[in-house]
C-alpha cells in the first residue's frame, strides 16, 4: 500500500494537514469530506531543510546571474533566486516554474528530477505557500 500525504486549505482561513494510506475507497471519502477546500499533495521530497514540498509551496531555488558585460560575455556573478511554486505538469510530474534566467535555470517548467540533475543536488527551500503568502509569487513574477 502507498502512503499519500495531503494537505487542505480553507479559502481565507487555514492549513490543516491530512495524512492518510493510499486506498480507493478512504480516498474517496477523503475528498467529500474536503469538498470545497484547496487540497495539496505531498510531493515525495523535503527541501534542504527538512520541511515536506506540497502542492501549491513557493519555493527559493539558488541560482546565479552574470551580467555579460565583457567582450568574452562574461561579466560580475551575482546570486540569485528564484520564487516559484510547485504543481504538478501535465507530463506527470511535480516541480516549478521558472519565470526568469538565470545562469542555471532559465524560463521553463522544471521537474524536481531536471534540478537534481542540473545541479547535483536540492538546492530550494519552502518559504511559504500560495495559499497563505500570495504575495510571494507577484513579488517572484
Amino acid at each position: 500500500m502507498r502512503d499519500l500525504n495531503f494537505r487542505a486549505w480553507h479559502k481565507g482561513d487555514s492549513m490543516i494537514p491530512a495524512h492518510m494510506a493510499y486506498d480507493k475507497d478512504d480516498l474517496g471519502r477523503f475528498f467529500q469530506v474536503y469538498d470545497g477546500w484547496d487540497i495539496m499533495q505531498y510531493t515525495g521530497l523535503k527541501d534542504k531543510n527538512g520541511v515536506l514540498i506540497y502542492e501549491g509551496d513557493v519555493l527559493l531555488i539558488a541560482d546565479t546571474y552574470t551580467d555579460r558585460i565583457l567582450d568574452d560575455g562574461t561579466g560580475p556573478r551575482e546570486p540569485f533566486n528564484h520564487l516559484s511554486a510547485v504543481s504538478f505538469d501535465s507530463l506527470g510530474g511535480f516541480g516549478v516554474d521558472i519565470k526568469e534566467h538565470g545562469d542555471i535555470f532559465n524560463c521553463r517548467f522544471w521537474s524536481f528530477l531536471d534540478i537534481v540533475r542540473e545541479t547535483g543536488e536540492a538546492q530550494f527551500e519552502v518559504i511559504g505557500s500560495i495559499y497563505e503568502n500570495p504575495e510571494l509569487i507577484i513579488a517572484g513574477a
